[in-house]
């Protein structure tokens, strides 16, 4: 019993204690990185990589995690400084010994060794079941992070040791001078309260060795908070530190041997976080909660002022010319009869210039095809990407010939673009590969780590540098970054104005494509394309509707025409189209008032309704010209998913699950809609409409790839590996049986 008495009130024991009883903030940050390298949250979206499979220069191994590692150690060091300026006025034994900020860190370590055996686990288990990593390997990347953290408390402890003073270095006197006892005990009149001190009996010194406590009953407290405000001084250095680091990373963004893996930065944040909210919380005491309440409704207040505002731009559009004006009269007028029917007349020139490259053979007419890429992340571009080059493999190279129109959202239409630039070039340098295994790995390449650590050192302070394009000045951020790392992985080839696209697609030399971003203000989408196209912003037969039906889009040429909608580049009009809420800003639009666009995937994640509503406005020229329409659908996940069970909820699950459903099965809800869609496109077409549908479907018993900007080993080749599934193969042959590679 006397044991057991011993260790509860050890420092160790009591420390732990004091942060499940004391300013939890510090506990909760610890909580979240736990949570994080167990993949317990952020999974999903591939934000545990962060941390699994940190990259830096383009490689995960040893330097990468060293990285990491010296971030921890530093997120470690700041967050015992913290909890030693909010508690160690609690063990006020700590300023009479050698090295009190050394013995404090020592005795606090019991959380962080928690959750340091906790992420070794992870991240083992993780390279080599993930990563398909050798022990060799695996071993490497362990020594990087320990060498990392290691490193930095090194360092901090050589600080500290070399500036922290202990009370007998304060009185100038030597440890073993008696006069000391005789002054402490003369000033021991003023002594800290009983009820302010924490029960220790033993701790841990320097040497590992467990010390009794002694009592500090004499000593006066006024000298004691002199220890501990010098202490303090030198905290604030390290914090200013964080900052400063921060700062400057966020000004070489552009530099990539200066952007450290994300994960690093997220700590480097996170330490800094620490500092600032345990400063806050020891001047104000007792005030905390009043005072969080007035910094955010302050915060609140600042932002709604020009010198606080910030929005990201579209990069081509000029945005210093008098806004185009957003009114439901405009919407109107853009979308008249007059105007559709023009505009009609203009694709349909371009589906002459089709028919002219398809002429009938043998008395067959040919065969369209539509092809629709859903989102996804990086899965569901990297699938896209490998399911065109199959496809056209078995088409004899004519797939892109055949097809005519190309719309979806997100990750699917990245890869869809970037295949149809390809094979257009493809046909121009017959060296172009298009099929090549290298562009699957172009398509697959990070782009997390470089947007998150943009994030954490350039947007969440102001993104105050600037770029030109086209002689027009933008802001850096994340969204900068994401089209630069895009530009890099695929040389650029998208990196062109839409006017850039007008000709090729006119002649029919590569498909028209249609991205269609929703504008978040109302739910209307925007039709971005190099050619006019308000013939979509209203049913096929709304001049015959009895009920005249609302304008549920715009045409994005038109309606920003002078703006620069001919300059806008098509990389930007991708991340339009794929503006996944948080991880890339939302796109604000020059108008008045103010719009703002973000992911296609919000009203249509696989372009289906743009392809649907081509088929009923062109109805009666496919009919006459063609022998059927193709919709080629590729999906970045499976169509009929299992059904839940809602057996067992929990009171948490009962509160969130009317609004968590909902957003879970917000793509099965769009296929239902969708399925109406197709019967009455197959109506248009007379019955001449094939539907095929390519999806990833993940092997059995593996884990479905995360819908992220990273892929890991297993899920690279996962995915790649549903491309040749049972249900996949069965459509590849029926496609073969088409006869589009025959110039059916």
């Amino acid at each position: 019993m006397k044991f057991l008495t011993g260790v509860f009130y050890s420092f160790p024991i009591q420390l732990v204690l004091v942060h499940a009883k004391k300013h939890h903030f510090l506990l909760l940050f610890w909580v979240f990185l736990t949570l994080l390298v167990t993949s317990t949250i952020g999974q999903h979206y591939g934000i545990n990589y962060l941390y699994l499979d940190p990259e830096y220069l383009g490689e995960v191994d040893f330097l990468s995690f060293f990285i990491v590692g010296m971030a921890l150690g530093g997120f470690l060091v700041t967050w015992n400084i913290t909890a030693y300026i909010l508690h160690a006025h609690r063990f006020p034994f700590l300023a009479t010994i050698h090295r009190p900020f050394g013995v404090f860190m020592l005795n606090n370590s019991l959380i962080p060794l928690a959750f340091l055996g906790v992420y070794i686990y992870c991240l083992v288990s993780f390279q080599r079941d993930d990563e398909f990593a050798s022990t060799q390997m695996v071993l490497s990347n362990v020594l990087g992070l320990v060498a990392g953290i290691v490193a930095i408390i090194f360092l901090a402890g050589t600080y500290f040791f070399q500036t922290n003073k202990d009370i007998w270095q304060i009185l100038g006197l030597r440890r073993e001078d008696e006069a000391l006892d005789i002054q402490m005990t003369a000033a021991g009149e003023n002594t800290l309260p009983s009820m302010l001190i924490w029960r220790v009996d033993t701790y841990l010194n320097t040497s590992l060795r467990p010390r009794i406590v002694r009592s500090v009953a004499h000593y006066d407290v006024a000298m004691l908070l002199k220890v501990y405000r010098q202490h303090h001084g030198n905290a604030v250095f390290i914090e200013v530190t964080g900052l400063v680091l921060l700062l400057g990373l966020g000004l070489l963004i552009d530099y990539e041997f200066f952007r450290v893996p994300a994960g690093a930065s997220v700590l480097v944040l996170f330490g800094l976080l620490v500092a600032l909210t345990g400063a806050f919380s020891y001047w104000i005491r007792g005030w905390r909660a009043a005072m969080y309440v007035a910094l955010i409704l302050g915060l609140n207040a600042l932002m709604q002022h020009d010198l606080f505002k910030y929005a990201n731009h579209a990069y081509g559009l000029d945005y210093e010319t008098k806004p185009a004006a957003y009114t439901l009269e405009r919407l109107d007028s853009l979308s008249s009869p007059a105007i559709r029917a023009r505009d009609r007349a203009h694709w349909q020139g371009m589906l002459d210039e089709w028919a002219a490259k398809h002429p009938v053979s043998g008395g067959r007419k040919p065969k369209m095809v539509l092809i629709n890429a859903s989102g996804g992340g990086l899965r569901a571009g990297l699938f896209t990407t490998k399911v065109m080059q199959q496809a056209d493999s078995l088409c004899h190279g004519r797939l892109m010939d055949h097809s005519f129109l190309l719309s979806g959202a997100s990750g699917g239409m990245l890869g869809l673009a970037y295949y149809r630039q390809l094979a257009w070039l493809a046909r121009q340098d017959t060296a172009i590969n298009k099929n090549g295994v290298e562009h699957g790995d172009a398509m697959a390449a990070d782009m997390l780590n470089p947007v998150f650590f943009t994030i954490v050192v350039n947007d969440l302070f102001f993104p105050w540098q600037h770029f030109e394009v086209a002689g027009r000045e933008y802001r850096k951020d994340r969204a900068y970054i994401f089209e630069q790392t895009f530009n890099r992985s695929t040389d650029s080839l998208l990196n062109h104005p839409l006017a850039y696209f007008r000709e090729a697609e006119a002649r029919q030399e590569m498909p028209c494509m249609v991205l269609s971003p929703t504008i978040i203000n109302d739910g209307r989408k925007c039709y971005i394309s190099p050619h006019p196209v308000s013939w979509l912003t209203r049913p096929a037969n709304v001049d015959r509707s009895l009920r005249q039906p609302q304008v549920d889009g715009i045409d994005f040429g038109s309606f920003y025409k002078n703006q620069g909608a001919d300059s806008l580049l098509l990389t930007s009009a991708l991340r339009m189209n794929a503006t996944f809420p948080y991880i890339l800003p939302n796109v604000a639009l020059p108008s008045n008032p103010l719009t703002e666009v973000m992911d296609a995937g919000l009203r249509d994640n696989f372009g289906l309704e743009t392809s649907t509503r081509f088929i009923h406005q062109f109805a009666d020229w496919l009919n006459e010209h063609t022998s059927g329409v193709v919709l080629l659908e590729i999906r970045g996940h499976e169509q009929f998913e299992m059904i839940e069970d809602y057996q067992g909820q929990s009171f948490l699950d009962k509160v969130f699950s009317p609004v968590g459903n909902l957003i879970a099965n917000w793509s099965e809800i769009q296929d239902y809609q969708h399925d109406f869609l197709i019967d009455y496109a197959s109506e248009a077409m007379n019955g001449k409409l094939d539907v095929l549908v390519f999806e990833y479907t993940p092997a059995e018993g593996a884990e479905k790839a995360s819908v992220s900007l990273h892929l890991t080993r297993r899920e690279r080749y996962d995915i790649l590996q549903a491309t040749s599934s049972a249900q996949n193969r069965a459509e590849f042959q029926r496609l073969q049986a088409m006869g589009l590679g025959l110039g059916r």
